[in-house]
């Protein structure tokens, strides 16, 4: 059989064009809907022999056009596809879009939705040479039904980063596509929604721009709204959500919207109901997670009557993958409402067993799913204290970090965040990480290239140094390394987001481990100098972060609760102890309060070395802020007290 399709093949560069013309056609016949001629052919190397073809028997039409076709036909087949995008096929067939006439330009079209039915196709050729292909797109889309079904197909799966986006924006695509709303069809609606979708999606400036746009006298948010009706098709009525939920989540309409309460949310939640069909269940339950995600108050309304809980509880009982499903809708309703999680965890009681089964599951997707939904739980004590200790979550968790080796980040950033938490003092699963060596994993975390990695090993050394004794604190210093700790701590990380964030996780760290008078001399002791360094120059220099400074201060309030030896490494800083004196009129009351607990500690009679330390702050106007301060209003009655 393979040496019949290697003559066919041969015959593709036979002198005779009449040949050649009969090769393809014998070709694309045998192809068509047989997946195993499709493969025989593939293997046998058609592709190039067809884009030779392409290239230069451009000029016969018959040629052209049954060639595109087998190739969007072979594209059809994933272990197919993945070949042809190793050559010019995608090029090649774009150019049919330019040809003149109308066949040609069908079978473009044909073959180009078919290849953009497939993830692994790539946009970027659309966009090459200033973005010829989707510009020609946008010309064809209204020249007739049929070239506007496919073009907004194509471009629907073409619109992936904000620079394409702003491409399609300023070629007036809106415009365009918002004529296509005449048609009442579904295969014009499906793929028309879907472009405005991925238009909006996570692009405030455009979502803006559709929702004030008018077609027929209602803007398009009238429209969208309109298609969410049960009367319309169901796939049609979450391409309408869909378009809605991305322009909500791009800040256009507020989340507490009436829009978004009564009829985007009743629309998904019905979508997900076990009688729908499969692939708009999962769509929607999908959809619904990125709702809900970051929005404590839709997750609260969410769970104002059974039917969510109910329609996505269903997904369990079905295969891991459509477990993974409802992981990420629970993740997305658990995130921050201990409330929803409480309900949750009433509602299904084995859910945390399912977390367990997903996490050993070999499926990337699977995993992932289950350890975002292990997240939205461990941020609960209760859950902390019951279900996840009862099913040892910490197990199947320490197994991935300990065992793969390469995981993927962003899984590695949900696992980590995970352990922050496990780690946490009222976590019955601390005892048991401790005694494997997750301190030696959270040193090469903290040396990880993404920052968010690094801030969720800083988060965990916190979390372990609160409430842990001198050996574990101990432990922790060696594994972080004091040079590391100090870096972190320098003041230049101050002008950056993540690194404002991981100066206070240091600082929180260092807190801990300096909490308790003993621990404190210890540690001063041993890391006072490098110590008093870091908090003086938060202190002196800090520039308007008064977190950060609140934090530094209560760092320094227990070195100043420790002996003698911390006290005077304070007193000895006249330009500290100066600016301790300004701190305690501070307006930020927590600095204000820690301020004066600091000058109480060293100026406390029964420790030695107070008179001292008391003059010394006397000539430095301690005592003309004291008497400002009594004759200042202040509400907080511990200041007072002092």
């Amino acid at each position: 059989e393979n040496e019949k399709y290697q003559a066919q093949i041969n015959n593709l560069i036979s002198t005779s064009l009449e040949e050649r013309k009969a090769a393809v056609i014998n070709i694309k016949n045998a192809v068509i809907g047989d997946i195993t001629k499709k493969i025989a052919y593939a293997d046998l190397g058609v592709v190039p022999r067809l884009l030779h073809l392409m290239v230069h028997d451009r000029e016969c039409k018959e040629i052209l056009i049954e060639s595109t076709i087998i190739l969007g036909s072979l594209s059809k087949e994933s272990q197919i596809i993945e070949k042809i995008l190793q050559t010019q096929a995608l090029p090649i067939i774009i150019r049919g879009l330019f040809y003149n006439d109308h066949d040609v330009i069908i079978a473009s079209l044909r073959s180009l939705r078919n290849f953009y039915l497939s993830d692994q196709t790539p946009s970027e050729p659309l966009y090459e040479d200033n973005s010829a292909g989707v510009i020609k797109l946008l010309e064809l889309l209204p020249v007739s039904r049929i070239y506007s079904e496919y073009a907004t197909l194509i471009l629907s799966n073409c619109c992936k980063n904000p620079e394409q986006q702003m491409i399609l924006f300023s070629a007036d695509i809106i415009h365009i596509l918002k004529s296509l709303f005449e048609y009442k069809s579904e295969k014009m609606l499906a793929p028309t929604l879907s472009c405005f979708a991925a238009l909006a999606h996570r692009n405030g400036t455009i979502a803006e721009t559709i929702t004030k746009t008018e077609e027929s006298g209602k803007t398009l948010l009238e429209v969208f709204v309109s298609m969410t009706s049960r009367d319309r098709p169901i796939y049609v009525q979450f391409l309408a959500a869909k378009c809605l939920t991305y322009i909500c989540r791009a800040g256009v309409i507020a989340s507490d919207s009436t829009l978004v309460r009564l009829k985007v949310m009743p629309t998904l939640t019905r979508l997900c109901k076990p009688d729908n069909p499969s692939k708009i269940q999962y769509l929607a339950a999908d959809l619904l997670s990125y709702l809900l995600e970051d929005n404590k108050e839709l997750q609260e309304l969410a769970m104002y009557t059974d039917h969510l809980l109910r329609n996505i509880s269903h997904f369990l009982k079905k295969t891991e993958l459509d477990s993974a499903t409802a992981f990420h809708v629970f993740a997305a309703l658990c995130a921050h409402s201990e409330t929803t999680r409480k309900k949750v965890a009433e509602a299904e009681p084995h859910l945390i067993k399912h977390v367990v089964r997903g996490l050993e599951d070999p499926d990337y997707k699977v995993q992932y799913a289950a350890a975002n939904c292990l997240l939205s739980f461990s941020r609960s004590i209760q859950q902390l204290r019951t279900s996840l200790s009862d099913n040892e979550v910490w197990k199947p968790v320490w197994k991935i970090l300990n065992e793969d080796k390469n995981i993927p980040e962003e899984l590695l950033l949900i696992l980590s965040a995970i352990i922050c938490n496990l780690l946490l003092e009222f976590s019955p699963a601390r005892k048991s990480l401790l005694k494997v060596p997750v301190l030696e994993f959270l040193s090469i975390l903290v040396k990880h290239k993404a920052k968010s990695i690094q801030l969720n090993a800083l988060w965990a050394y916190m979390n372990l140094s609160h409430g842990s004794d001198r050996d574990i604190k101990c432990n922790i210093l060696q594994s972080l390394s004091p040079q590391q700790l100090f870096e972190f701590l320098n003041i230049e990380y101050l002008q950056t987001v993540d690194g404002k964030t991981r100066v206070m996780k240091c600082l929180g760290l260092l807190r801990n481990v300096l909490c308790g008078k003993e621990d404190a001399d210890f540690f001063i002791g041993v890391h006072g100098f490098n110590i008093m360094n870091a908090l003086r120059s938060i202190i002196l220099l800090n520039d308007g972060h008064k977190d950060i400074l609140e934090q530094a201060m209560c760092v320094l309030l227990n070195v100043a609760s420790a002996g003698v030896t911390a006290k005077n490494m304070i007193s000895d800083d006249e330009d500290l102890l100066k600016a301790i004196l300004t701190l305690m009129s501070s307006d930020r009351p927590g600095i204000q309060l820690a301020a004066c607990a600091i000058v109480s500690d060293l100026v406390f009679n029964i420790h030695e070395g107070a008179s001292n330390r008391r003059n010394k702050l006397n000539e430095l106007g301690l005592q003309n802020t004291l008497q400002s301060l009594i004759t200042t209003t202040c509400s907080d009655s511990n200041l007072f007290d002092m």
